[in-house]
């Protein structure tokens, strides 16, 4: 998240709840990678 300026602090809140679950956590980590782009 660090390195997506534009991704607000709550995504990054919501990431870490998220994460509880693999495929929750994949499916997060595709979005900030869409993000940065």
């Amino acid at each position: 998240v660090a390195n997506a300026p534009r991704v607000p602090v709550a995504a990054s809140s919501v990431a870490a709840t998220r994460r509880q679950t693999n495929d929750e956590d994949a499916a997060i980590e595709k979005m900030l990678a869409n993000l940065k782009e």
